[in-house]
């Protein structure tokens, strides 16, 4: 069986895309991480009953919590 250059660009590209999903997925987990640990759960009615309208409005089933994460400071 010989190994064409299609053959060799496709699993470099096919080896790239699965890096870049890995590393966002990866950075996704951090970012969620931080968010869990540094932010605090909304329970202000004039903010959630916005919320709540527009999640029947739209239908969405499941349970939402609203957090607030403080703003990352400026590089």
């Amino acid at each position: 069986m010989d190994i064409t250059m299609l053959d060799m660009g496709a699993f470099v590209w096919m080896a790239g895309s699965l890096i870049v999903l890995f590393v966002h997925f990866i950075s996704y987990c951090h970012y969620k991480g931080q968010v869990i640990k540094r932010g605090r759960i909304i329970d202000d009615t004039r903010i959630l009953s916005p919320m709540f309208k527009l999640k029947r409005e739209l239908q969405i089933p499941r349970s939402i919590q609203v957090i607030e994460f403080p703003r990352p400071e400026a590089l």
